[in-house]
């Protein structure tokens, strides 16, 4: 999906990790979703562009996410890259608000 990375939604990011695999991951809570931002790239070099990404959800893992949410649903992004699109299916911010799965993540 193409996603806009708003500064609605980076401003309350935190930095968790980050981990070399084939690409470099780095890893972010905002609240007790996370985000993972994939291939060398950061959340604030990609704040106000659109990206591509895809969104589901997981269980929050130890190491993963503040220690009272171990074991908790979340909605997990994955950022796979910058994207030459200039139109968005939707804001980062709108995303993490839902508390439901969008339809196209069901």
């Amino acid at each position: 999906m193409n996603l806009l990375v708003d500064p609605a939604a980076t401003k309350h990011a935190k930095h968790i990790a980050t981990r070399e695999y084939a690409d470099q991951r780095r890893y972010y809570l905002v609240d007790n979703d996370l985000i993972i931002v994939r291939n060398g790239y950061d959340l604030d070099t990609l704040r106000g562009r659109v990206v591509d990404a895809q969104v589901g959800w997981d269980i929050a893992q130890p190491g993963f996410c503040r220690e009272r949410d171990v074991g908790r649903k979340r909605t997990k992004v994955t950022i796979y890259r910058a994207s030459q699109q200039t139109g968005h299916n939707e804001t980062l911010s709108t995303l993490l608000e839902q508390k439901e799965p969008p339809a196209h993540a069901r």
